[in-house]
Protein backbone atom coordinates (compact mmCIF):
# COMPACT_ATOMS: atom_id res chain seq x y z
CA UNK A 1 0.00 0.00 0.00
CA UNK A 2 1.35 3.33 -1.00
CA UNK A 3 0.86 6.18 1.72
CA UNK A 4 1.67 9.81 0.50
CA UNK A 5 2.52 12.15 3.03
CA UNK A 6 3.92 15.81 3.09
CA UNK A 7 7.19 16.38 5.51
CA UNK A 8 6.25 18.24 8.30
CA UNK A 9 9.14 20.64 8.50
CA UNK A 10 10.22 21.39 4.45
CA UNK A 11 6.70 20.08 2.95
CA UNK A 12 8.32 18.09 0.67
CA UNK A 13 5.51 15.50 -0.89
CA UNK A 14 6.24 11.73 -0.38
CA UNK A 15 5.18 8.73 -1.71
CA UNK A 16 5.66 5.89 0.99
CA UNK A 17 5.38 1.87 0.68
CA UNK A 18 4.92 -0.37 3.62
CA UNK A 19 4.94 1.82 6.08
CA UNK A 20 4.02 0.42 9.57
CA UNK A 21 1.82 2.78 11.82
CA UNK A 22 3.93 4.22 14.47
CA UNK A 23 7.48 3.58 12.62
CA UNK A 24 9.67 6.04 11.60
CA UNK A 25 10.07 8.09 8.38
CA UNK A 26 13.46 9.79 7.17
CA UNK A 27 12.97 12.64 4.39
CA UNK A 28 15.17 12.40 1.47
CA UNK A 29 14.71 16.43 1.03
CA UNK A 30 15.48 18.02 4.55
CA UNK A 31 16.94 14.25 6.54
CA UNK A 32 14.06 15.35 8.90
CA UNK A 33 12.73 12.05 11.10
CA UNK A 34 8.83 11.47 11.52
CA UNK A 35 6.51 8.90 12.17
CA UNK A 36 3.06 7.95 10.92
CA UNK A 37 0.71 7.11 13.20
CA UNK A 38 -1.79 5.86 11.10
CA UNK A 39 -1.70 4.39 7.69
CA UNK A 40 -3.53 6.57 4.21
CA UNK A 41 -3.72 9.35 6.31
CA UNK A 42 -1.14 12.73 6.51
CA UNK A 43 -2.80 13.94 9.34
CA UNK A 44 -1.86 11.34 11.65
CA UNK A 45 1.74 12.19 10.89
CA UNK A 46 4.00 13.37 13.99
CA UNK A 47 7.67 14.16 14.24
CA UNK A 48 9.67 12.32 16.33
CA UNK A 49 12.27 14.12 18.43
CA UNK A 50 16.23 13.16 17.90
CA UNK A 51 18.44 11.70 20.18
CA UNK A 52 20.31 14.24 22.11
CA UNK A 53 23.33 15.41 20.84
CA UNK A 54 22.30 15.00 16.89
CA UNK A 55 19.06 17.38 16.64
CA UNK A 56 18.33 17.69 13.17
CA UNK A 57 20.03 19.99 10.59
CA UNK A 58 17.78 22.72 9.96
CA UNK A 59 17.45 24.83 6.51
CA UNK A 60 18.85 28.36 6.44
CA UNK A 61 15.94 29.48 4.71
CA UNK A 62 12.97 28.05 7.42
CA UNK A 63 14.96 30.68 10.06
CA UNK A 64 13.87 34.33 10.69
CA UNK A 65 16.53 36.48 8.95
CA UNK A 66 17.98 37.73 12.32
CA UNK A 67 18.06 41.83 12.57
CA UNK A 68 21.46 43.87 13.05
CA UNK A 69 21.49 45.39 16.47
CA UNK A 70 20.64 49.41 15.57
CA UNK A 71 23.49 50.72 16.84
CA UNK A 72 25.98 48.93 13.89
CA UNK A 73 24.26 50.92 11.13
CA UNK A 74 24.77 54.66 13.94
CA UNK A 75 28.01 53.40 14.66
CA UNK A 76 28.68 53.08 10.34
CA UNK A 77 26.88 56.44 10.10
CA UNK A 78 29.27 58.44 12.98
CA UNK A 79 32.24 56.90 11.27
CA UNK A 80 31.44 58.13 7.89
CA UNK A 81 31.33 61.45 9.97
CA UNK A 82 34.37 61.09 11.16
CA UNK A 83 36.53 59.94 7.51
CA UNK A 84 34.23 62.62 6.02
CA UNK A 85 35.82 65.05 8.73
CA UNK A 86 39.25 63.86 8.86
CA UNK A 87 39.49 64.55 4.87
CA UNK A 88 38.02 68.04 5.32
CA UNK A 89 40.64 69.01 7.42
CA UNK A 90 43.14 67.13 5.59
CA UNK A 91 41.93 69.22 2.37
CA UNK A 92 41.67 72.68 4.52
CA UNK A 93 45.28 72.33 6.16
CA UNK A 94 46.90 72.35 3.15
CA UNK A 95 44.63 74.81 1.12
CA UNK A 96 45.78 77.28 4.53
CA UNK A 97 49.56 77.13 3.72
CA UNK A 98 49.96 77.25 -0.16
CA UNK A 99 47.17 80.29 0.00
CA UNK A 100 49.82 82.17 1.18
CA UNK A 101 51.70 82.10 -1.93
CA UNK A 102 50.56 84.37 -4.57
CA UNK A 103 50.49 82.27 -7.56
CA UNK A 104 49.21 79.42 -5.92
CA UNK A 105 46.14 81.54 -4.41
CA UNK A 106 43.18 80.31 -6.76
CA UNK A 107 44.49 76.38 -5.94
CA UNK A 108 44.22 77.49 -2.00
CA UNK A 109 40.68 78.63 -2.92
CA UNK A 110 39.43 75.36 -4.95
CA UNK A 111 41.03 73.07 -2.55
CA UNK A 112 39.50 74.98 0.70
CA UNK A 113 36.18 74.54 -1.33
CA UNK A 114 36.13 71.40 -1.81
CA UNK A 115 36.95 71.13 1.98
CA UNK A 116 34.21 72.86 3.14
CA UNK A 117 32.11 70.63 1.02
CA UNK A 118 32.86 67.83 2.18
CA UNK A 119 32.86 69.31 6.00
CA UNK A 120 29.12 70.41 5.58
CA UNK A 121 28.62 66.63 4.32
CA UNK A 122 29.99 65.29 7.15
CA UNK A 123 28.22 67.77 9.81
CA UNK A 124 25.04 66.76 7.77
CA UNK A 125 25.70 63.05 8.58
CA UNK A 126 26.70 64.03 12.12
CA UNK A 127 23.78 65.85 12.91
CA UNK A 128 20.83 63.11 11.93
CA UNK A 129 22.89 60.14 14.17
CA UNK A 130 21.04 59.95 17.23
CA UNK A 131 21.10 57.50 19.98
CA UNK A 132 23.78 54.75 20.29
CA UNK A 133 27.30 55.94 18.55
CA UNK A 134 26.83 59.45 19.67
CA UNK A 135 30.35 59.70 21.39
CA UNK A 136 31.70 58.98 17.76
CA UNK A 137 29.38 61.42 15.85
CA UNK A 138 30.14 64.08 18.45
CA UNK A 139 34.15 63.51 17.55
CA UNK A 140 32.66 63.23 13.96
CA UNK A 141 31.05 66.73 14.53
CA UNK A 142 34.14 68.31 15.80
CA UNK A 143 36.66 67.31 12.95
CA UNK A 144 34.13 68.43 10.68
CA UNK A 145 33.55 72.09 12.52
CA UNK A 146 37.48 72.21 12.67
CA UNK A 147 37.60 71.72 8.87
CA UNK A 148 35.15 74.36 8.44
CA UNK A 149 37.02 77.10 10.39
CA UNK A 150 40.23 76.16 8.56
CA UNK A 151 38.62 76.70 5.19
CA UNK A 152 37.03 79.84 6.01
CA UNK A 153 39.85 81.00 7.58
CA UNK A 154 41.96 80.07 4.36
CA UNK A 155 39.09 81.67 1.99
CA UNK A 156 39.83 84.66 4.30
CA UNK A 157 43.66 84.83 4.25
CA UNK A 158 43.27 84.03 0.28
CA UNK A 159 41.29 87.79 -0.30
CA UNK A 160 42.99 89.96 1.91
CA UNK A 161 46.28 88.33 0.22
CA UNK A 162 45.13 89.32 -3.52
CA UNK A 163 43.56 92.67 -2.50
CA UNK A 164 47.14 93.54 -1.00
CA UNK A 165 48.40 92.55 -4.26
CA UNK A 166 46.66 94.29 -6.51
CA UNK A 167 46.62 97.60 -3.87
CA UNK A 168 50.44 97.09 -4.53
CA UNK A 169 50.19 96.79 -8.22
CA UNK A 170 48.19 100.27 -7.83
CA UNK A 171 50.72 101.72 -6.31
CA UNK A 172 53.44 100.93 -8.50
CA UNK A 173 51.22 102.25 -11.54
CA UNK A 174 50.21 105.09 -10.26
CA UNK A 175 54.03 106.52 -9.90
CA UNK A 176 53.88 106.26 -6.18
CA UNK A 177 57.51 103.76 -5.98
CA UNK A 178 60.04 106.51 -5.86
CA UNK A 179 63.33 106.21 -8.31
CA UNK A 180 65.73 108.31 -9.78
CA UNK A 181 65.75 111.60 -11.76
CA UNK A 182 66.82 111.47 -15.64
CA UNK A 183 70.20 112.02 -16.30
CA UNK A 184 71.74 113.52 -18.75
CA UNK A 185 73.19 112.45 -22.11
CA UNK A 186 76.22 111.70 -23.26
CA UNK A 187 78.43 114.66 -22.80
CA UNK A 188 79.13 116.61 -26.12
CA UNK A 189 76.75 119.07 -28.18
CA UNK A 190 72.73 119.22 -28.30
CA UNK A 191 72.44 118.54 -24.27
CA UNK A 192 68.34 119.08 -23.40
CA UNK A 193 68.97 119.34 -19.34
CA UNK A 194 67.12 116.21 -17.90
CA UNK A 195 66.27 114.92 -21.28
CA UNK A 196 69.89 113.88 -22.89
CA UNK A 197 71.08 114.96 -26.06
CA UNK A 198 68.92 116.03 -29.23
CA UNK A 199 69.02 114.15 -32.76
CA UNK A 200 68.17 115.89 -36.03
CA UNK A 201 68.86 114.33 -38.91
CA UNK A 202 67.51 117.00 -41.21
CA UNK A 203 68.53 119.71 -38.95
CA UNK A 204 64.99 121.27 -39.87
CA UNK A 205 63.11 120.59 -36.27
CA UNK A 206 62.65 123.08 -32.92
CA UNK A 207 63.72 121.77 -29.81
CA UNK A 208 61.96 124.26 -27.09
CA UNK A 209 62.69 123.56 -23.46
CA UNK A 210 60.09 125.27 -20.86
CA UNK A 211 60.75 123.99 -16.91
CA UNK A 212 60.05 120.50 -17.28
CA UNK A 213 58.45 120.31 -20.63
CA UNK A 214 59.99 119.48 -23.95
CA UNK A 215 58.31 120.85 -27.33
CA UNK A 216 58.96 119.43 -30.54
CA UNK A 217 57.80 121.05 -33.67
CA UNK A 218 58.73 119.69 -37.09
CA UNK A 219 57.89 120.93 -40.40
CA UNK A 220 55.02 119.26 -43.15
CA UNK A 221 57.97 116.53 -44.57
CA UNK A 222 58.75 112.90 -44.34
CA UNK A 223 60.25 112.86 -40.52
CA UNK A 224 59.91 108.77 -40.21
CA UNK A 225 61.00 105.83 -37.82
CA UNK A 226 60.32 103.12 -40.81
CA UNK A 227 64.06 101.29 -41.11
CA UNK A 228 62.47 99.00 -43.83
CA UNK A 229 61.82 101.92 -46.00
CA UNK A 230 65.40 103.44 -45.04
CA UNK A 231 63.71 106.49 -43.63
CA UNK A 232 64.82 106.76 -39.41
CA UNK A 233 65.24 110.75 -39.56
CA UNK A 234 62.50 111.78 -36.99
CA UNK A 235 63.80 114.26 -34.29
CA UNK A 236 64.66 112.69 -31.11
CA UNK A 237 65.89 113.25 -27.60
CA UNK A 238 67.75 110.08 -25.87
CA UNK A 239 69.95 109.15 -23.15
CA UNK A 240 71.93 106.55 -22.19
CA UNK A 241 70.55 103.85 -19.89
CA UNK A 242 72.02 99.98 -18.58
CA UNK A 243 69.97 97.46 -17.58
CA UNK A 244 66.30 97.23 -16.41
CA UNK A 245 64.56 100.71 -16.27
CA UNK A 246 61.06 102.34 -16.20
CA UNK A 247 60.37 105.41 -18.33
CA UNK A 248 57.30 107.86 -18.36
CA UNK A 249 56.31 110.62 -20.33
CA UNK A 250 53.28 112.27 -21.17
CA UNK A 251 52.12 113.36 -24.83
CA UNK A 252 49.97 116.60 -25.28
CA UNK A 253 48.78 118.10 -28.24
CA UNK A 254 46.62 116.84 -31.11
CA UNK A 255 47.79 114.30 -33.63
CA UNK A 256 45.19 114.76 -35.98
CA UNK A 257 46.68 114.67 -39.64
CA UNK A 258 44.64 116.25 -42.14
CA UNK A 259 46.82 117.24 -45.04
CA UNK A 260 47.41 114.49 -47.69
CA UNK A 261 50.62 111.92 -47.54
CA UNK A 262 53.97 112.64 -46.96
CA UNK A 263 55.25 109.42 -47.73
CA UNK A 264 54.35 108.19 -51.39
CA UNK A 265 52.42 104.85 -50.79
CA UNK A 266 51.58 105.55 -47.35
CA UNK A 267 48.56 107.45 -45.55
CA UNK A 268 48.67 110.02 -43.43
CA UNK A 269 49.78 109.94 -40.36
CA UNK A 270 51.50 111.66 -37.24
CA UNK A 271 52.81 110.17 -33.63
CA UNK A 272 54.64 111.22 -30.93
CA UNK A 273 55.65 109.53 -27.69
CA UNK A 274 59.01 106.87 -26.10
CA UNK A 275 61.45 105.40 -27.93
CA UNK A 276 63.94 102.47 -27.14
CA UNK A 277 66.85 103.04 -29.43
CA UNK A 278 69.71 100.10 -30.19
CA UNK A 279 70.29 101.25 -33.88
CA UNK A 280 68.87 101.96 -37.09
CA UNK A 281 67.52 98.46 -37.76
CA UNK A 282 66.66 97.47 -33.79
CA UNK A 283 64.70 99.45 -31.70
CA UNK A 284 61.07 99.56 -29.93
CA UNK A 285 58.15 102.53 -30.03
CA UNK A 286 55.58 102.66 -27.65
CA UNK A 287 53.89 106.42 -29.28
CA UNK A 288 50.32 107.94 -29.57
CA UNK A 289 48.90 107.97 -32.88
CA UNK A 290 46.87 109.52 -35.09
CA UNK A 291 45.92 108.37 -39.06
CA UNK A 292 43.51 109.06 -41.99
CA UNK A 293 42.35 106.42 -44.04
CA UNK A 294 40.10 107.79 -47.01
CA UNK A 295 39.23 111.06 -44.94
CA UNK A 296 38.38 108.27 -41.73
CA UNK A 297 40.27 109.49 -38.78
CA UNK A 298 41.66 107.01 -35.74
CA UNK A 299 43.68 108.13 -33.09
CA UNK A 300 45.32 105.02 -30.79
CA UNK A 301 48.81 103.84 -29.08
CA UNK A 302 50.76 101.98 -30.36
CA UNK A 303 53.69 99.45 -29.90
CA UNK A 304 55.86 97.60 -32.01
CA UNK A 305 59.39 96.29 -32.70
CA UNK A 306 61.82 96.75 -35.17
CA UNK A 307 64.36 93.71 -35.55
CA UNK A 308 66.79 93.53 -37.93
CA UNK A 309 65.48 96.48 -40.17
CA UNK A 310 61.94 94.93 -40.01
CA UNK A 311 58.77 95.30 -38.39
CA UNK A 312 58.64 91.65 -35.79
CA UNK A 313 55.72 92.38 -33.39
CA UNK A 314 53.19 95.52 -33.66
CA UNK A 315 50.04 96.44 -31.23
CA UNK A 316 47.49 99.17 -30.67
CA UNK A 317 44.36 100.45 -28.69
CA UNK A 318 42.03 102.92 -29.29
CA UNK A 319 42.26 105.69 -27.29
CA UNK A 320 40.80 109.51 -27.70
CA UNK A 321 42.93 111.86 -29.09
CA UNK A 322 43.55 113.53 -26.29
CA UNK A 323 46.20 113.96 -23.46
CA UNK A 324 47.87 110.90 -22.70
CA UNK A 325 50.47 108.97 -20.73
CA UNK A 326 52.79 106.66 -21.70
CA UNK A 327 55.20 103.94 -19.78
CA UNK A 328 57.44 102.05 -21.17
CA UNK A 329 59.07 99.03 -18.95
CA UNK A 330 61.87 96.78 -19.38
CA UNK A 331 62.90 93.30 -17.85
CA UNK A 332 66.03 91.52 -19.02
CA UNK A 333 64.39 90.80 -22.60
CA UNK A 334 60.78 91.35 -22.36
CA UNK A 335 59.40 94.91 -22.65
CA UNK A 336 56.40 95.92 -20.80
CA UNK A 337 54.30 98.99 -22.74
CA UNK A 338 51.33 100.78 -20.50
CA UNK A 339 48.86 103.64 -21.71
CA UNK A 340 46.83 105.99 -19.63
CA UNK A 341 44.50 108.99 -19.49
CA UNK A 342 45.68 110.22 -15.79
CA UNK A 343 48.77 108.88 -14.55
CA UNK A 344 46.80 106.83 -12.32
CA UNK A 345 45.22 103.87 -13.91
CA UNK A 346 47.54 102.11 -16.88
CA UNK A 347 46.11 99.64 -19.19
CA UNK A 348 48.60 97.40 -20.42
CA UNK A 349 49.79 96.77 -24.05
CA UNK A 350 51.20 93.03 -25.33
CA UNK A 351 54.64 92.29 -23.91
CA UNK A 352 57.18 92.50 -26.69
CA UNK A 353 60.59 89.65 -26.17
CA UNK A 354 63.41 91.39 -28.12
CA UNK A 355 67.04 90.39 -27.74
CA UNK A 356 68.46 93.65 -27.38
CA UNK A 357 71.82 95.05 -25.79
CA UNK A 358 71.78 95.55 -22.13
CA UNK A 359 73.21 99.25 -22.81
CA UNK A 360 70.22 101.13 -24.76
CA UNK A 361 69.41 104.83 -25.30
CA UNK A 362 65.54 105.92 -24.19
CA UNK A 363 63.68 109.24 -24.68
CA UNK A 364 61.09 110.80 -26.71
CA UNK A 365 60.62 110.76 -30.94
CA UNK A 366 57.79 112.53 -32.60
CA UNK A 367 56.82 111.06 -36.20
CA UNK A 368 55.22 113.35 -39.30
CA UNK A 369 54.29 111.23 -42.67
CA UNK A 370 51.80 114.52 -43.71
CA UNK A 371 52.02 117.59 -45.31
CA UNK A 372 51.04 119.88 -42.44
CA UNK A 373 53.09 121.05 -39.65
CA UNK A 374 53.42 119.13 -36.21
CA UNK A 375 54.06 120.86 -32.76
CA UNK A 376 54.24 117.98 -30.04
CA UNK A 377 54.88 118.81 -26.31
CA UNK A 378 56.16 116.29 -23.77
CA UNK A 379 56.02 116.49 -20.41
CA UNK A 380 57.36 115.35 -16.83
CA UNK A 381 59.72 112.69 -18.08
CA UNK A 382 60.76 110.49 -15.66
CA UNK A 383 62.90 107.54 -15.70
CA UNK A 384 63.77 105.15 -13.23
CA UNK A 385 66.70 102.16 -13.17
CA UNK A 386 66.39 99.13 -11.47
Amino acid sequence: MTLRVSCPRCGQALALDNVRSGGSIRCPACDGVFSATSLGRSEGIATVPQPRGSAPRRSESSEPARRRPAREAGSGASTAALILGIIALVLGVPALAISWVPFLCIVGVVTAAIGLLVGVVALVIAGMHKGEGLGVSLAGGIVNLLALMVALFMTFVSGALMASLEDEAKAKDAGKIEGNRPQAGPRGGNLLAGWGQKVDPNNDCTFIMQGASLDVRVPPTPHDLSAELGLTNAPRVLQEVTGDFTVQVKVCGSLRPTAPAAIQGRVPFQAGGLLLWSDERNYLRLERAGINRNGVFSSYAGFELRANGFPKDSYSMDIPDQDTYLRLERRGNEFWGFVSRDGQQWRPHQRINAALPDRVQVGVAVVNAAQQRLPVRFEGLRLDKK
